[in-house]
């Protein structure tokens, strides 16, 4: 590793030690308050440059909140979906248990996938 790889490698480190405090605050979001973190998620999504952050984005705290609170979103979701591609892009990489229930079936029909399944 040159000293250039080292200094960068160091640099990234400590901002995201400096940013800590908003994975903290959008996990806790996700476990506990659904609407906060619905709106948090989108607003994340709409500042994701690319789709390499929207996959991040769709395996993170998409994923979540849906594993948590999916239910109660569903209907949201499926709504903004529709207008939303970078939504869209996001549900591609949520994965979520494998199961035969009707909700879990809509899941799949916006993109999301099961575990234990390819």
């Amino acid at each position: 590793m040159t000293t250039e790889e080292r200094r960068r490698l160091a640099e990234a480190w400590l901002a995201v030690q400096r940013h800590w405090w908003a994975w903290d605050t959008l996990n806790e979001l996700c476990s506990s308050r659904p609407e906060d973190a619905w709106g948090a998620v989108l607003e994340i999504l709409d500042l994701a440059e690319n789709d390499e952050r929207l996959g991040e984005i769709g395996a993170g705290p998409l994923e979540d909140l849906l594993r948590v609170h999916g239910e109660e979103l569903i209907d949201r979701l499926e709504s903004e979906v529709r207008a939303n591609e970078k939504l869209r892009k996001a549900l591609a990489d949520v994965w979520l248990p494998d199961s035969d229930s009707p909700l879990t079936a809509r899941f799949t029909g916006l993109g999301c996938k099961l575990v234990g399944r390819q």
